[in-house]
Order: structure tokens, then C-alpha cells, then sequence
């Protein structure tokens, strides 16, 4: 069949879902992005807010548009929530990964910084000497981004899925898990897998 003729048919069918379901203040768009993170904050502010009301959720997945750590700031003061506030941005960040020896500082960061969530720091280490010395690391980057995360973002690993098997290696081989976080926490490493498994299920 021709392109076209798919095209203007598909184009009459989502019409449609639209009329019907208007009433229904139904959302059933998820919008992917594998191109540049930046294209997020350049498709939100290119709708006009009805169309922000057909948006579920933004899933943001590439490797491109990111500056070297830090808050996502291309996703702050949007003006989509004020038609859609349960609309969602989830990124899939390609600096975090269970392989690497950042991965549990990223979380820390994300929750203190983004979140405002210095509790958290609770959960890596039940030693006081640690946990002072992990929030300090994070008042050093607070200084350079202060930055909050938006309520509707959630920050995810870059991996696929959570593979324990995976992570556990990675503690054992990784010095800040392996001589600060696991020997000072009660239940050792399967705390770390514990938030771990979390932040896959759940975000920050």
C-alpha cells in the first residue's frame, strides 16, 4: 500500500481517538527520544497546551545533548505542568551505569542535590564519619549546580536491567563500596543492592 495512503489513514484514526476520547481527559501518548536530550525542553515548548494534555510520559534514552554530570537543566521551569500535572519525564542517564564507581555517588547526588533528600545518605553507610564524608563530596559539586530536579523528572541507570549478579561484582571491585560502604553497613552489600534495585524500579 502507499506510504501516503497509510499516512493520511493513520493521521484520520488518531483524529478520531482524539474526539472520542476528549470528554475522557484521556493521555496516551509516550513520546521516545534517542536523538539529543536537549530535544525534550524544544518539543515542550513547540506545543500549545492541549497538545501538552495528550502527553503522558517523555522517555529521554541517548547519548547525546549531555554535559558532563550534573542536573539535566534543559528540563527546569517548563511550562507543560501547569496543563498536564501528571505528565512525566524519565531520563535514562548515560554517565550512570552499574560498572562504574560513580554509580552510588550519582544516586547521592541526585537525591541531595536534585531532591534535597540528605537523608539518603543513610542508606550507603550507617557509619557518621562516612556519611559526613559522602555529603561533603556533595556540598563540593552543590557549589558548581545547585540545580533542583522538577517533580515530574525522574533520573533512571543507563543499563537495560538490573542485574544483580552484575552489581555485586562491581562492589566487590570498586574501593568506595568494597573499604567505605559495605563493610560500614549492617547488612552490607545487599543494602547497596537493595537501593540499587530501587532506582531501576522507581528512579530518583
Amino acid at each position: 500500500m502507499n506510504g501516503h495512503i497509510i499516512a493520511n489513514q493513520l493521521q484520520f484514526v488518531n483524529h478520531q481517538l482524539r474526539g472520542e476520547t476528549k470528554g475522557l481527559t484521556l493521555r496516551y501518548n509516550d513520546i521516545f527520544i534517542f536523538d539529543s536530550a536537549t530535544d525534550t525542553k524544544k518539543l515542550l515548548n513547540g506545543l500549545h497546551c492541549q497538545q501538552r494534555m495528550w502527553l503522558r510520559r517523555i522517555i529521554v534514552k541517548t547519548e547525546n545533548g549531555w554535559h558532563k554530570g550534573g542536573i539535566p537543566r534543559y528540563t527546569t521551569k517548563t511550562p507543560h505542568t501547569s496543563c498536564n500535572p501528571t505528565f512525566a519525564i524519565h531520563i535514562y542517564c548515560p554517565l550512570i551505569r552499574m560498572d562504574k564507581n560513580s554509580f552510588f555517588l550519582a544516586a547521592l547526588y541526585f537525591q541531595s542535590i536534585g531532591r534535597g533528600n540528605t537523608a539518603f545518605v543513610q542508606k550507603l553507610s550507617d557509619s557518621a564519619s562516612v556519611q559526613q564524608y559522602l555529603l561533603a563530596l556533595m556540598e563540593q559539586r552543590a557549589s558548581s549546580d545547585s540545580g533542583v530536579l522538577p517533580r515530574y523528572v525522574r533520573i533512571f541507570p543507563w543499563d537495560e536491567v538490573f542485574d544483580e549478579a552484575a552489581l555485586r561484582k562491581s562492589c566487590s571491585e570498586h574501593v568506595l563500596e568494597s573499604t567505605r560502604l559495605i563493610p560500614t553497613l549492617k547488612d552490607g552489600v545487599e543494602a547497596l543492592i537493595r537501593v540499587a534495585k530501587d532506582w531501576f524500579d522507581n528512579g530518583i
